[in-house]
């Protein structure tokens, strides 16, 4: 595990580089452009936020599948952060072999 991924679990004994890093993942979706509101919410939601790794590559791995504005598909899903995206690509391919031409754009 890198410094960027740093699994909050264990570091419940040591609750100053818990609050270090989870005020480095929110201070990262926000100066990666999401709502100080939205980001509230979803540390309620879960309240070890997601690592900026992951959120970093999940808003590139969008946009290479062909989304527009993967940030508002997170904001609307927020789950999908935590998607593998061998089942994102499945589930377009899917789309596709049923005969709808633009997926992402039906999704």
């Amino acid at each position: 595990m890198t410094a960027e991924q740093v699994d909050l679990r264990k570091h419940r004994g040591e609750p100053e580089l818990r609050a270090d890093e989870l005020r480095r993942r929110k201070v990262h979706l926000l100066e990666t452009g999401f709502p100080g509101v939205w980001v509230e919410k979803l540390a309620q939601l879960r309240p070890t936020l997601y690592s900026p790794h992951v959120v970093d590559e999940h808003i590139a791995g969008l946009q290479q599948r062909g989304f527009r504005n993967p940030r508002k598909m997170i904001e609307t899903l927020p789950p999908i952060l935590g998607y593998a995206f061998e089942n994102i690509d499945a589930k377009l391919e899917g789309l596709q072999q049923r005969g709808f031409r633009n997926p992402t754009k039906m999704v």
